[in-house]
């Protein structure tokens, strides 16, 4: 029995009722110091890791991101870059080397990681911009400064908790151990104070069939950013994430929600195997996102795909490109950040802003009736 579980179901014996709310699973699956599969050091992101994200794909999304916010930190005075979950840093080396040489003014970039040993891969990799790029900040590094907030696939890797509905109520499925890891309903639904920390729709849930299982987010680790921003001159945030608005979210054709694991680049609904050393996400839920950022005084302006941001944004002519130089792994590449069917239509854009006087928004079709 490797270590990691041992942990785990000793969490489950000291728990009160045997049991523990799947969120404190997936933290101990995902974060654990030394045997996390975002902490442990072995390789989680690209083709000898577990899934690929946008930013492995190539330069294109780093650069039209750059250019997206070009025009706006040539208005803002000391502006700083901050990003949230790095991940291997490849959007920051490529986002960092496009504002190098295009931007007007200088500017600073904060990354935001709890791994240390994703910290350690950003660093080998960000070395030519040494003295530019700060890790884990505090708080006071943003006092009355403007910050630009990227955050690309960082909302769908914070611990969740799981439900069922039974009898007209919505009850917490839960982690237990009898001989193996299993999931368990709680005797008791949520209360209606539990159910307001997620700050769901229950029009919503009264419409979802007996025996439905889905997610419901706290975003508690996104709280803690704003908050840690709340110092700050202005903020304008731009998140990339799978996702949908609550109402698609709770489809009631989605009987089983979107838990999601990956290990290997295989897929698979059981967050009970391979502890540790597969991921464990789920899809974002937006209204969710939106409700979080305007109760903290943010301004939702922008919601979008991927492809709609890509595309006004340019993608077109790298596609071209690629095409002129027969570079056909790049076409390939390029295609599914923006095809429907794959992270163009999967990857949802949104932007939110507070206190910041300079216009921007997302260019493209709007989706923002949807959250």
């Amino acid at each position: 029995m490797k270590a990691l579980e041992k942990k785990i179901i000793q969490s489950i014996s000291q728990s009160a009722c045997n049991q523990i709310p799947f969120s404190v699973f997936m933290n101990m699956c995902l974060y654990d110091r030394e045997e996390g599969f975002y902490t442990s050091g072995h390789e989680v992101i690209g083709k000898q890791g577990s899934f690929v994200t946008a930013p492995e794909l190539g330069e294109e999304l780093a650069e039209i991101i750059g250019n997206y916010f070009l025009h706006l930190l040539e208005e803002l005075k000391n502006p700083i870059i901050i990003e949230v979950g790095a991940g291997k840093g490849t959007l920051s080396y490529n986002l960092i080397s496009f504002l190098k040489s295009n931007a007007k003014h200088s500017f600073d970039y904060e990354i935001i990681e709890i791994s240390g040993s994703m910290i350690a891969k950003q660093k080998k990799l960000l070395e030519p911009f040494k003295g530019l790029v700060t890790w884990n900040s505090n708080s006071d590094a943003f006092e009355d400064r403007d910050c630009i907030v990227i955050a690309n696939e960082f909302l769908d890797a914070i611990p969740f908790d799981r439900f069922v509905k039974l009898n007209n109520d919505i009850y917490p499925l839960m982690v237990t151990y009898d001989n193996k890891l299993s999931w368990k309903q709680h005797e008791l639904p949520f209360s209606s104070d539990a159910m307001k920390q997620f700050s769901v729709n229950i029009e919503i849930f009264e419409s979802l069939p007996e025996g439905y299982q889905s997610e419901l987010h706290a975003y508690e680790e996104l709280i803690q950013i704003i908050q840690k921003l709340q110092c700050a001159k202005s903020v304008c945030a731009l998140f990339l994430d799978y996702g949908y608005g609550e109402r698609d979210y709770y489809a009631a054709y989605r009987t089983n929600g979107t838990l999601t694991c990956f290990v290997q680049h295989q897929v698979s609904d059981n967050p009970f195997l391979m502890l540790g050393e597969q991921d464990i996400t789920s899809w974002v839920n937006f209204t969710r996102v939106k409700n979080v950022l305007e109760s903290n005084g943010f301004l939702v302006s922008g919601y979008t795909t991927q492809a709609e941001f890509l595309l006004s944004g340019g993608i077109d002519k790298y596609l071209n490109r690629a095409f002129e130089n027969s570079d056909f792994q790049r076409v390939q590449n390029i295609k599914t950040l923006i095809l429907p069917g794959e992270m163009g239509e999967y990857i949802k854009v949104l932007l939110a802003t507070k206190n910041l006087n300079q216009k921007i928004s997302l260019t493209g079709r709007s989706f923002l009736s949807r959250i």
